[in-house]
């Protein structure tokens, strides 16, 4: 299985709008689950087979938003339940 390999798990569109809906039920505001879609964005909107957000573009996300808290508006319990609700569509 190489770098572009069009089966990887990826989190697609549909797949996030379900885990903003789960996660807008688990209590994080609009504000909260539109920075997280944000940080996401330019992976998910990619085109071809590069679509959507696979396992390491989302832990570089992650991480990102952990060593960067000043660019959003999630807290580390937050950050938490973004996580374990993204890793469960991959």
């Amino acid at each position: 299985m190489g770098i572009f390999d069009p089966n990887k798990p990826k989190v697609s569109e549909k797949e996030l709008k379900e885990a903003r809906t789960e996660l807008r039920h688990e209590g994080l505001t609009a504000r909260d689950v539109n920075d997280m879609t944000n940080v996401l964005a330019g992976s998910l909107h990619e085109h071809g087979i590069d679509h959507g957000v696979d396992k390491k573009e989302l832990e570089r996300a992650l991480d990102y938003m952990k060593e960067h808290p000043n660019a959003h508006h999630l807290s580390k319990s937050q950050l938490a339940k973004v996580e374990k609700e993204l890793k469960k569509k991959l």
